[in-house]
């Protein structure tokens, strides 16, 4: 039997291993939090504790090679992005709060973001539909598959391939068009 750096990793990490999930953290921590900020999530690094979290608890119940776990992990994430919409709906008035403060004071990234001239992207990631920013995240951001993806949303690679031409569509002619900051 070869020796397989991922499947040790992962039974270190079953063990408990704070190093592994270390590694493991710092290797998917950042594509899990572009994908739940492309979700307008409003606080996406309190989600990615959450997913990890998870991760954590139920890393027994996974079976599966690396590219298996990434994908295991992002519908972990995309179960936390829909329990957070689903939060937010029931919530208004914490929204509207969240919605005020972020209007008033701007963070540090926030403002890099708008000093690099990223306005025109926001609004094109405004414009497209939550399905439609989901199969964008994790077609680009995670690197699923098609495949994987539907099976993360719950649709069919059709349907999958049909959103993402058109987020892809509504992206180019909402980024065509001129945008004030």
């Amino acid at each position: 039997m070869t020796f397989n750096p991922w499947q040790s990793l992962l039974e270190s990490a079953r063990a408990g291993g704070e190093w592994a999930w270390a590694e493991i953290y710092q290797t998917y921590a950042p594509k899990v939090r572009g994908y739940v900020a492309a979700q307008g999530v409003g606080d996406p690094d309190n989600l990615v504790g959450e997913v990890f979290l998870q991760a954590v608890r139920n890393v027994h119940r996974f079976a599966g090679n690396e590219q298996g776990f990434r994908s295991w992990l992002f519908t972990i994430a995309h179960r936390r992005v829909l329990d957070e919409r689903r939060r937010v709906q029931r919530k208004p008035e914490q929204l509207m709060a969240e919605l005020f403060d972020r209007a008033t004071v701007s963070t540090a990234e926030d403002l890099a973001l708008d000093g690099l001239g990223n306005h025109w992207l926001r609004a094109g990631l405004e414009s497209l539909t939550s399905e439609q920013k989901s199969v964008l995240a994790l077609r680009v951001i995670a690197d699923l598959s098609v495949e994987e993806v539907a099976r993360i949303i719950g649709k069919r690679p059709g349907a999958v391939k049909a959103l993402q031409h058109r987020a892809l569509g509504r992206l180019r002619k909402t980024l065509a068009q001129p945008v004030s900051k």
